[in-house]
């Protein structure tokens, strides 16, 4: 599935997080956790015929996706596990989900060049799809603090049903040695008419269980294995 977004950054060299003061967010709704929402938008283009009439409207959806929940796992364990941008597999494969993958994700590799210690860093995810969804679509790590962990990443072109300018943020909140909590949030635009609830809960499913209880399970699995 490919979802769209516009964005872009300097490239950040970090020791495998971004250092220094966190550079202004690209949207005031992403300082806080976006709630849940759909807020129906217009946005009037205005021709420039010789008759100087108006073109038609273009009318947009603006909508939010969130999931947040406790994990049994320790922040710095979670942390280590998204930080690691190129291994999407581990967690987020569809054969580890035996048929009830929240995406049918096949592949994933960094961009040639790419490195989880140079921000931004773009991972190219390769997906089975049955022509309804693209084969491949790429998700960029824009910002990284290990200290408030905290990132933001983008997924840039047109997605399945008109999906643009998505950006979404993770938040890793300690809660006690080997609890946290993982609060997972974005905004995208559909145009009007597209499937607006539907991906919403699309994503929020991703959230839940590929990012959030999938990597529980690679930070357990690393704590088992010493």
């Amino acid at each position: 599935m490919r979802i769209a977004c516009m964005a872009h950054c300097s490239r950040v060299h970090t020791p495998f997080a971004s250092s220094g003061k966190s550079p202004p967010l690209p949207s005031d709704a992403l300082k806080k956790p976006l709630e849940p929402s759909f807020v129906k938008m217009q946005r009037l283009s205005r021709g420039s015929n010789s008759g100087g009439e108006e073109e038609a409207m273009t009318k947009w959806i603006r909508v939010s996706a969130f999931k947040s929940k406790e994990t049994d796992v320790s922040a710095a364990a979670f942390w280590s596990v998204l930080r690691d941008w190129g291994a999407l597999m581990a967690w987020a494969g569809a054969d580890l989900f035996e048929g009830t993958a929240p995406a049918p994700v096949i592949g994933c590799d960094l961009r040639k060049g790419h490195s989880v210690d140079v921000l931004p860093c773009t991972r190219e995810i390769r997906m089975k799809t049955d022509g309804r969804i693209p084969e491949l679509f790429e998700e960029t790590l824009l910002y990284a603090d290990p200290e408030a962990r905290f990132i933001y990443y983008n997924i840039e072109g047109v997605g399945q049903g008109g999906m643009r300018n998505y950006l979404a943020t993770t938040t890793v909140d300690e809660i006690a040695k080997n609890r946290c909590r993982v609060t997972c949030s974005s905004r995208f635009d559909v145009p009007e008419g597209g499937p607006a609830d539907e991906l919403k809960a699309f994503l929020e499913d991703v959230y839940e269980r590929s990012v959030i209880h999938g990597m529980t399970k690679v930070a357990l699995q690393k704590k088992l294995a010493g």
